[in-house]
C-alpha cells in the first residue's frame, strides 16, 4: 500500500514527520559529491548544512528537493519514501540564492503562482496569499514588481512564495548571500523568528559560519561529501570534533600533544586539560577567544609571550603572539598563537604579556595528528 503524504498528514505525524537520509551516494564523473551519508532531521527543526564550496551541501539539498537523483540511498520524509518522486510531487519547497522571482508579476502574483499552478480556487487562494504576505510584512508592497523592491524585500517575497503552499520542508539555498552585511544580520534574525513561529522544518545551505551559528538548532559540517560533525551551534563551535571543524569555524590554535590523560606534553610544556585526551598522540584545539591575556603569571598553563601584532576589529582585538617561554619555564617553541580579547585595556605591539591556556578551553581533537 502506497502512503500519500500531504502537509496536513505530515503535521499530524508529529516528530515522525522529520527527514531521514540513508546511505546517500552521488557522483559526477570522477567527483564523489556525497559519500555514504546518513542524516536525521526532526520535524520543526532549523537545520543547517555548513561547509566550503565543493563539500557536497548543495548536491545534498538538490537530492532532498528532487532535482537530483542519488546513485544509492533513500530519502524519507514523514515516514514516506520520496527517493523516486519528482520534485513537483514532494511536499518540499526551495528558496534559491537568486530568489528566482518572475519580473513581470506583482508581489501578490509571485506569491500566488504556486497555488495557481495547483489550481487552488480563487476564494481560497486570495486569503492564503494575503495571510502569508502579512506574515512577512509585505502588505504595503503587494502591487509592486521585483525591480521596485530592495534585496531584503525580494528575499521575503521568495520566502512567502515558498511558504504559501504549506510545505512540510523548506529548503534554503544560500538565500542571504546577495544581501549586505547589516541587512543579512537583520534577515537572519527575522528568518529564525519566522521559523519558530511557523514550526516548519527549515534546512539551510550556507558557507557562512556566523550565519549558521545565528539561526540553527543544529549544524551539520560537511567536507568531501562526508559529515564531519553534527551538533548544536555551541557544541560544534566550542567542542570541534576534528581539525577541519576547528579550523573552518572561527580562529583556532592547534597544538600537537602526546599523553593519554589530563596532563599532556606539548611544545609549550606540560598542559593540564579539563578532560582526558583519549589518545596517546594528537592535536589540541584552543579558540582564540579562549586565550586569556594577563600581566602576571597565571596559576596554571601560563605561557610568556610578546605581542607581535594587534588588529583592531571594533568589538575586539585580534592579537598575534610570539612565545618567549613555555609552561613552567619550558623552552620557547616556534609557535605563534592568536588571541582575541576586548579592545580595552589597550595592548601595544612589542608588549610582554602572559597567556593562559585554560584547561576547560583546550579540546582534544579526534583522530588528528600534527
Amino acid at each position: 500500500m502506497n502512503a500519500t503524504l500531504t502537509p496536513q498528514a505530515g503535521l499530524k505525524a508529529g516528530l515522525q514527520a522529520g527527514l531521514k537520509l540513508e546511505g546517500l551516494q552521488k557522483r559526477f564523473g570522477e567527483l564523489h559529491a556525497v559519500r555514504d551519508l546518513d542524516l536525521e532531521i526532526q520535524q520543526g527543526e532549523f537545520f543547517t548544512l555548513l561547509g566550503p564550496s565543493g563539500c557536497g551541501k548543495t548536491t545534498l539539498l538538490r537530492i532532498i528537493a528532487g532535482f537530483e537523483l542519488p546513485d544509492a540511498g533513500r530519502v524519507h520524509l514523514g515516514g514516506v519514501d520520496l527517493t523516486g518522486k519528482a520534485a513537483n510531487l514532494r511536499p518540499v519547497n526551495t528558496v534559491f540564492q537568486s530568489y528566482a522571482l518572475f519580473p513581470h508579476l506583482s508581489v501578490f502574483e509571485n506569491v500566488a503562482f504556486g497555488l495557481r499552478s495547483k489550481r487552488v480556487p480563487g476564494e481560497q487562494l486570495k486569503p492564503r496569499v494575503n495571510r502569508v504576505i502579512e506574515m512577512l510584512r509585505l502588505e504595503n508592497y503587494a502591487t509592486r514588481h521585483p525591480h521596485q523592491l530592495s534585496g531584503g524585500q525580494k528575499q521575503r517575497v521568495a520566502m512567502a512564495r515558498a511558504l504559501v503552499c504549506e510545505p512540510l520542508l523548506l529548503l534554503l539555498d544560500e538565500p542571504m548571500s546577495a544581501l549586505d552585511a547589516k541587512l543579512r544580520h537583520e534577515v537572519q534574525l527575522e528568518l529564525r523568528a519566522l521559523q519558530k513561529r511557523l514550526g516548519t522544518t527549515f534546512v539551510l545551505v550556507t558557507h557562512d559560519q556566523e550565519e549558521a551559528l545565528t539561526v540553527s538548532d543544529r549544524i551539520c559540517v560537511l567536507e568531501g561529501g562526508r559529515v564531519q560533525q553534527i551538533g548544536s551551534p555551541e557544541e560544534v563551535y566550542a567542542r570541534p570534533r576534528n581539525r577541519f571543524v576547528a579550523e573552518f569555524l572561527g580562529a583556532a590554535n592547534l597544538i600537537p600533544a602526546h599523553g593519554n590523560g589530563k596532563s599532556v606534553h606539548t611544545p609549550l610544556g606540560t598542559l593540564e586539560l579539563a578532560h582526558s585526551s583519549g589518545w596517546s598522540e594528537g592535536l589540541l584545539a584552543l579558540r582564540a577567544e579562549g586565550v586569556v591575556l594577563c600581566p602576571i603569571p597565571p596559576a596554571i598553563n601560563g605561557v610568556r609571550c610578546r605581542i607581535l601584532e594587534r588588529i583592531y576589529r571594533g568589538t575586539h582585538l585580534e592579537v598575534h603572539l610570539e612565545v618567549l617561554g613555555g609552561v613552567n619555564g619550558a623552552t620557547a617553541p616556534d609557535f605563534t598563537p592568536k588571541a582575541r580579547t576586548a579592545p580595552f585595556p589597550r595592548l601595544e605591539r612589542g608588549q610582554e604579556v602572559w597567556a593562559q591556556l585554560p584547561p576547560e578551553a583546550l579540546v582534544a581533537l579526534e583522530g588528528d595528528r600534527a
